[in-house]
């Protein structure tokens, strides 16, 4: 390969442009890789164009035309069959690029004016936009080559520089904060009265989310003629003190109020004199009669007053000191004209005091719409992030949380910051310096340094049984998990009181996230102590799987459903404990399907598997594999394919009848796998097989399981009728038996299966049903994005794209939640396709790339193929038709590996080929392909698929003259479609048939054609079909009265 510099041939390099000519004519004959041979054949064209045609400035374009080509191309051809993404990209921007060139230089040859245009003025600016769209290509090339060989280094290192970059900045912001106190302390040191006195209130709160009605109420109880007292509660960082200036700051308040508004922080108020002295301060009142003197001053002035005593629990906190904090409390709240407003940590309000009724309840988290929209304001980052949400759940939406990780976000992706919680947890949510409002662990660390929490005997030990369950627990389940009989209620009652704990809506004492990794983290517990936890949950999890044996209904099933999150933490705690047991195993293995359920960490997964092998336990390791392939399959298919050979090499060399189902599991779950390498032939006989060792074990639960992924393996296999028939057998078995859980998931099988024989109305309703019953369980687990996913689809075949990308998205979204690649991959695929059907061509090309990055980093070869296809189709349909066509050989390349041709991807690249064809107006050669694709078709019984491509066939005949044979095609492939609710597909055989009548004349029929095709075209959101029929019916100058039978 040449050096190349800047586009041309290094002056370096002896290579000559003859010599790079020959180079590419050998790489455009002999290459096995599609890019490089299309890019070496379109660069040889372009140079025998212009050879002998050009000036100087041309020859220099000549020679970079050919230096590039054969620098990317001989890069491309030596760089294996599988290239990455990233390469895909820069090869396509290379192919639309030379495709641009020879299409304008052949557009000047056919007109005969190549010579003179080329050396006319305008000559050097068109050199020099196409030299600098080769530039562009080469440096993208060569930069992704480099990233591609040094992502691996990258991904060691962890960006050190990106790291460093952010601490320092941190760094700096704290210095110049610090710097800023500085200054004002050198210019005067006040006294306590002083420090207490603020010169101005502090700023109204400019991001502010989540607290209209409590504003509102507080509002409504402040602004009134007479006197009023309301007390602020909630847990540290939960908002009291912005809740307090936003209504300091109300037009409400400032009208009844004027400047009479005062704001005393009580940090550095550790008594009941400094209180007095700070408020007379506030006042201008100072001597030994403060109280006094202020009532005399407010009745003479008998003008409305409010003060905001922030932090109050600070003087109020201390019991020795509690009576003489609230004597002045109830003195102060005594005077007239006097409105007085406490935020204070915890749920309890001081005695003495006659607080506004209804009482303000204490504040909760925020709801995690208005939490995202926080977050968002802050931090600019995108509300479709795929980790944004993850990243919200671990701050449990406490609003100083939020803020602090929305700092970070502004400079930190959210994908770092969610692997830094993972490491560092609330000591990341910092500003860089110590205070209650700037860093979650001194908030924290100021509720554990509370005297009623220090006074309180089993108030830590609660606090550290709760901070490991993060749904809560009931009252009265507390003392079995913590061992303790007595005590409990009152140390619930404090926890509240000092703000650590609070009800949710079911009743349950839960902590807050950021609370519970904090002491988690700080405050860890002994075995000894964690005894009472542990057997509680190894209970719960004998209680599923004897329930599980009693098939329960489904009242039992989603009241199990709330214990998930807490069993999960617990087993995970113990398994990573320093004396992992035998017995957090089999609880684990115990979970069965639910193991589905929301709340269960995927990180169960692999730790339950590391403590098996640490235990030497072969068994368990085996059950482990399994386990872990059914409920939390990665989506590297070749690792989990030889994890799952190790576990049957494990059951088979011990021989066991006990180890029969477990075989029997094993089997089934390497016919999927099997199938998901595209090895149909192997997946529908190792799952026979596992059915066979079902049926004589017994085991229907498990026999039903294995019978639905067989009609999935049928189905993938495009033998539609077994499927069929195998999943109707499923559905039988289980609904006899009560197995609502499996009953999902077969009713999923069945929509999929009634999608691929193209019976999308059926396969809507047996998907929305699929749906429901998993929700009615589980609520939103990890099997319900797959079920959405599936119902976006059919959506979209049926040209409902606003339904389309509702599903869509929020199947992309539990999959995140979730950590599943590959059905990551899959939804934004889906997305990219109804974007490009929206004719938002960038997005859909966006899409297009990320998932099949995402797809080649897995190894989905198929995936990977119908990412190529989706991206030729917009090529397409931005008329660069080499470029499609390149793609689609690569696309057919990945299809066409070691395992079974996939025939629905087979056939999908070759009715885009026959697309491609057609565009090129190579008639017989797309007619060979329509043909080929409609026996394919007919094949896989998609009825769909057939009247696609008779309506194709229809077109190369109507293009061809033989208008009968043309309409014979339409309407064949309406009748074909009529019933099936495809809108876009009917819309063009309608538009088709208007067509014909146009050339028969009939314009009346024609009329009502193109009205009716425009008609389901606007249903269907295609503005290219909208315009096509608008550009029509103009002509006719006639009002639109018909309505078509197809809406």
């Amino acid at each position: 390969m040449p050096a190349v510099v800047g586009g041309y041939v290094s002056s370096k390099s002896a290579t000559s442009s003859a010599v790079a000519f020959a180079a590419l004519r050998s790489i455009a004959e002999l290459s096995s890789s599609s890019y490089a041979r299309i890019i070496a054949n379109l660069a040889v064209v372009i140079v025998e164009n212009v050879q002998g045609k050009y000036s100087e400035c041309l020859a220099g374009f000549n020679d970079q035309v050919l230096s590039t080509a054969w620098a990317i191309a001989d890069a491309l051809d030596k760089s294996g069959d599988l290239l990455s993404e990233e390469i895909v990209r820069c090869a396509g921007q290379l192919l639309r690029t030379l495709e641009n060139i020879s299409v304008s230089i052949r557009r000047r040859l056919d007109r005969g004016k190549f010579f003179r245009l080329w050396n006319s003025s305008g000559e050097n600016e068109i050199v020099l936009k196409h030299s600098e769209d080769l530039d562009r290509c080469l440096s993208i090339f060569l930069f992704q080559s480099k990233l591609a060989n040094l992502r691996q280094s990258s991904r060691l290192v962890k960006s050190t520089k990106n790291f460093e970059d952010e601490f320092g900045d941190t760094v700096q912001k704290a210095y110049q904060e610090q710097t800023s106190l500085l200054d004002l302390v050198a210019t005067h040191t006040p006294t306590m009265l002083e420090e207490c006195r603020p010169s101005v209130l502090p700023a109204c709160p400019q991001v502010f989310f989540g607290r209209s009605e409590a504003l509102s109420l507080l509002l409504d109880q402040v602004c009134t003629p007479t006197a009023t007292n309301v007390a602020i509660l909630g847990s540290g960082g939960i908002g009291k003190t912005s809740l307090a200036l936003m209504a300091l700051h109300h037009e409400r308040t400032v009208t009844v109020f004027g400047g009479r508004r005062r704001f005393l922080p009580c940090e550095s108020l550790p008594d009941a004199k400094a209180l007095v002295a700070a408020v007379g301060h506030s006042f201008g009142i100072s001597g030994k009669q403060i109280l006094q003197d202020l009532k005399h001053l407010l009745l003479k002035k008998n003008s409305p007053n409010l003060i905001v005593l922030d932090n109050f629990e600070t003087s109020w906190e201390s019991s020795a000191k509690r009576t003489e904090v609230e004597d002045v409390l109830v003195a102060l709240t005594d005077i007239p004209y006097l409105s007085v407003i406490v935020t204070m940590r915890g749920a309890e309000r001081p005695s003495g005091v006659l607080w506004r009724r209804p009482f303000l309840p204490p504040l909760p988290s925020l709801d995690p719409n208005l939490s995202k929209a926080m977050f968002v304001a802050i931090s600019d980052v995108d509300e479709d992030d795929e980790h944004l949400e993850r990243l919200l759940e671990v701050t449990d939406h406490v609003p100083l949380a939020v803020t602090l990780m929305a700092n970070l976000a502004q400079y930190t992706g959210c994908g770092v910051l969610l692997s830094r919680w993972n490491e560092e947890k609330t000591s990341m949510l910092t500003r860089g310096y110590d205070g209650r409002l700037s860093s979650v662990d001194v908030s924290i660390r100021v509720s554990l340094g509370s005297e009623r929490f220090l006074r309180s005997p089993h108030a830590k030990l609660l606090l550290q049984i709760l901070s490991l369950l993060p749904d809560g627990a009931s009252r009265s389940a507390l003392p079995s998990m913590t061992g303790q009989s007595d005590g409990i209620l009152s140390a619930i009652s404090t926890l509240k009181q000092v703000g650590l704990a609070q009800e949710d809506s079911t009743g349950n004492i839960r902590v807050l996230c950021p609370v519970r990794e904090y002491v988690t983290k700080h405050l860890p517990m002994t075995n000894s102590e964690l005894a009472p936890l542990r057997t509680y949950y190894y209970a719960f999890t004998s209680q599923l799987a004897e329930s599980s044996e009693k098939q329960p209904g489904m009242e039992e099933l989603a009241m199990f459903k709330w214990q998930m999150a807490n069993m999960s933490t617990v087993l995970l705690h113990a398994l990573r404990s320093d004396e992992p047991q035998v017995e957090t195993i089999s609880a684990f293995l115990r979970l069965g399907s639910f193991a589905w359920a929301p709340g269960v960490s995927a990180e169960l997964f692999p730790a339950a598997l590391q403590v098996a092998r640490d235990l030497q336990s072969q068994k368990l390791e085996a059950d482990c594999l399994v386990f872990h392939y059914r409920f939390s399959n990665s989506g590297h298919n070749e690792d989990s394919l030889r994890e799952l050979q190790s576990a049957a090499k494990i059951y088979r060399h011990r021989n066991s009848e006990d180890d029969a189902p477990n075989l029997a599991q094993c089997l089934s779950c390497l016919g999927d796998s099997y199938r998901r390498l595209g090895d149909f032939g192997e997946s529908i006989k190792f799952h026979l097989e596992a059915v066979e060792l079902y049926t004589r074990c017994g085991n229907y639960e498990m026999m039903v399981e294995s019978l639905r992924r067989l009609a999935n393996a049928y189905s993938a296999a495009c033998m539609p009728l077994e499927a069929s028939r195998t999943i109707e057998q499923a559905l039988t078995m289980s609904e006899k038996h009560g197995l609502h859980l499996i009953t999902a998931s077969i009713l999923k099988i069945m929509g999929v299966v009634q999608y691929t024989r193209a019976a999308f109305p059926l396969a809507f309703r047996t998907l929305k049903r699929s749906a429901e019953l998993q929700y009615q369980i589980l609520g939103e687990s990890r099997a319900y994005d797959e079920t959405l996913l599936m119902i976006g689809i059919t959506c979209h075949k049926q040209s409902r794209l606003k339904n389309a990308h509702e599903y869509l998205t929020r199947a992309h979204r539990i999959s995140a939640k979730f950590g599943k690649p590959d059905w990551i991959a899959m939804s934004t695929l889906c997305l990219g396709a109804v974007a490009l059907d929206r004719s938002e061509m960038d997005l859909a090309m966006r899409h297009f790339h990320v998932s099949l990055r995402r797809f080649t980093e897995l190894g989905h070869a198929n995936n990977q193929a119908q990412c190529l296809i989706e991206i030729a189709k917009l090529e397409l349909r931005r008329h660069n038709i080499t470029t499609a066509w390149t793609h689609l050989l690569e696309a057919r390349k990945r299809i066409r590996g070691p395992r079974d041709v996939k025939l629905d991807a087979e056939v999908a690249v070759i009715y885009q080929m026959g697309e491609v064809a057609y565009a090129r107006k190579n008639h017989a050669s797309a007619l060979t392909l329509f043909i080929t694709s409609c026996i394919i078709d007919c094949r896989i019984s998609d009825r769909s698929g057939v009247a696609e491509c008779i309506k194709r066939i229809g077109d190369i005949m109507l293009a061809d003259g033989a208008i009968d044979d043309a309409k014979a095609c339409y309407m064949s492939s309406l009748g074909l479609t009529e019933h099936l609710g495809v809108r876009r597909q009917i819309a063009d055989c309608m538009a088709a048939l208007g067509d014909v009548a146009l050339h028969r004349d009939e314009s009346a029929a024609a009329e009502r054609w193109h009205h009716d095709a425009l008609l389901l075209y606007e249903k269907a959101e295609d503005q290219v079909g909208q315009k096509a029929c608008r550009e029509k019916i103009s002509a006719y100058g006639s009002p639109c009265t018909s309505q078509s039978d197809f809406s």
